[in-house]
């Protein structure tokens, strides 16, 4: 066996590796029971966000029993909509030392939440049709933390470029921090936001907060029932909100599972550069065409289990990888982090 085959029988593996570590999230088991639920939606300058995710709240069947929304200091109309769609909205306190912003609003939230199950949202997702139903149902059959993995909603060409940031958190993480759906009583045990209060990615760390309590954790795909649009505005948006911190976050996924990504993502790389030098190297065309045709392949089949996404960005995915790779080293060598007004030291 050459040199070359070796080479592309490694690749290979890094392909099935890539299958193995995002298999398809379950759907919701939906069926007709209920809770009272409790939506907290933590919301800082929100304005063009909140009015599609209360307008998803007030279409569903049953509509939820209460809607919070914490203003987190806002400088535009958020408080003005949320009231207006009839949302119960609370002031936020001043941020108190140590705390990250949407930790505090949150814990704010569950706080002076009425109903024993709580259900945190991000203000840039929205529920499909009957989507509250199907997601209290199987939570209703199995309690516990539940998270789910919102459909990517992308309609601007540059929001592509948001697919191997889309991969790697799907793959990396236990909960998912757009979407939470937990007891009062389990959210108290586990010490609630003041347990993460310092994470940018409180997500990843109320895992382990949850699974230390002897809470349950589990994830579901949101296809169907929750979507989501990140950044809609622009390459800047998009740029800086996935380097906030997502360097810090890829420091709290368990080795075993962080290695197999970074070998998924290093094969991926490695397919899509010996395809180009193969026509130059004397090195074989047809093994490593079809190595990068089975990366893109698969690729898209994963990402349309999670967004939008379109046969070129998969068939063009070294763009996207590259784009991955550069915020990736910028995230990781920025000391402070910024977003939306605030700047925080890691």
């Amino acid at each position: 066996m050459g040199p070359e085959l070796i080479i592309w029988i490694v690749h290979l593996f890094g392909l099935l590796a890539g299958g193995y570590l995002l298999r398809a999230l379950p759907r919701c088991a939906a069926d007709s029971r209920r809770t009272p639920v409790s939506i907290i939606i933590p919301a800082r300058d929100e304005e063009r966000n909140l009015p599609t995710l209360l307008e998803s709240l007030t279409r569903q069947t049953p509509s939820p029993e209460e809607i919070i929304v914490v203003d987190d200091g806002s400088t535009d109309r958020t408080a003005e909509i949320a009231r207006a769609a009839g949302a119960r909205v609370i002031a936020s306190a001043p941020l108190p030392d140590g705390w990250r912003g949407k930790a505090w609003a949150c814990q704010q939230g569950a706080d002076a939440a009425v109903h024993d199950t709580l259900i945190f949202m991000d203000a840039d997702t929205r529920f499909e049709p009957d989507g509250l139903q199907a997601v209290c149902s199987d939570f209703a059959n199995q309690p516990g933390a539940l998270s789910l993995a919102a459909f990517q909603t992308l309609e601007k060409p540059a929001e592509q470029l948001s697919a191997f940031f889309v991969w790697v958190m799907t793959a990396a993480s236990e909960l998912f921090g757009p979407f939470l759906m937990v007891s009062k009583m389990d959210y108290e045990k586990a010490g609630g936001h003041a347990a993460v209060k310092n994470k940018v990615l409180e997500n990843v760390h109320l895992a382990a907060a949850f699974r230390n309590a002897g809470i349950s954790v589990r994830s579901l795909s949101g296809e169907g029932t929750l979507a989501i649009r990140m950044y809609p505005g622009g390459l800047r948006e998009l740029s800086n909100g996935w380097k906030k911190a997502f360097a810090t976050g890829a420091g709290q996924t368990p080795p075993l599972r962080m290695a197999g990504i970074i070998f998924w993502l290093s094969t991926a790389a490695g397919a899509a550069v010996m395809l180009p030098a193969s026509t130059v190297t004397g090195a074989s065309l047809t093994l490593w065409g079809s190595l990068y045709a089975a990366f893109a392949g698969l690729l898209f089949v994963q990402l349309r289990r999670l967004g939008q996404f379109r046969l070129w960005t998969a068939l063009l995915y070294p763009v996207a990888l590259v784009f991955f790779f550069a915020l990736f080293a910028q995230s990781a060598s920025q000391k402070k982090q910024s977003w939306k007004g605030r700047t925080y030291v890691d």
